[in-house]
């Protein structure tokens, strides 16, 4: 991921997907230039070690279900 936060909580999950592995270093709009921007588009192509590590994360998000827990918690919210 090359992450530009820009407000709210966007810095903290920036700078957390950078210290696990699967973006680059966060590109604050102070920093933002076109230079930088390809630089970090470059590097999440070609850092085969963030490709490999966001590959493992995504496999782990996949094996969790989420769309079937979240509806399986609205509907015990709900009483349906």
């Amino acid at each position: 991921m090359v992450i530009c936060p820009f407000s709210g909580d966007q810095p903290y999950w920036a700078r957390l997907m950078h210290s696990i592995g699967v973006a680059a270093e966060p590109l604050f709009e102070r920093d933002l230039s076109v230079d930088r921007l390809s630089r970090a588009i470059e590097e999440v192509i070609n850092n085969q070690e963030l490709i490999e590590k966001a590959d493992y994360i995504g496999s782990q998000v996949r094996l969790e279900n989420g769309v079937e827990k979240a509806i399986q918690f609205i509907h015990s919210k709900i009483d349906i």
